[in-house]
């Protein structure tokens, strides 16, 4: 992760939606991953920077890059959770802020 100011759990959700748009899975880990993360989802627990990029290509796997939509954000203290849904080209999820004790933001498309 990187030095300087202290983000918000927000901000630092913000940044890796920002960042999966570009598809920059590096500067993404470099930025806003601790390397002992911890990450839990359908697809069981992931640990650390490889339990990341495991993740990002299961998600790739299940949804075509550019087609999945963030429809809600959510941080709270030092957690944050994002959902959404895979969209046909057409559609548009109407998303919502980013609902956090402490930081404001608005929603990303990946």
């Amino acid at each position: 992760m990187t030095g300087g100011r202290h983000r918000s759990t927000g901000e630092v959700l913000e940044s890796h939606l920002a960042y999966a748009q570009r598809g920059d899975l590096e500067g993404d880990l470099a930025t806003n991953f601790a390397e002992d993360v911890v990450l839990l989802s359908a697809e069981g627990v992931h640990r650390g920077h490889d339990g990341v990029r495991t993740l990002r290509s299961i998600l790739d796997d299940y949804v075509p890059a550019g087609s999945y939509e963030y429809c809600q954000l959510e941080a709270e203290g030092s957690t944050a959770c994002s959902s959404g849904a895979p969209l046909p080209r057409t559609s548009r999820c109407t998303p919502g802020p980013t609902r956090s004790s402490s930081a404001r933001g608005s929603s990303a498309r990946r």
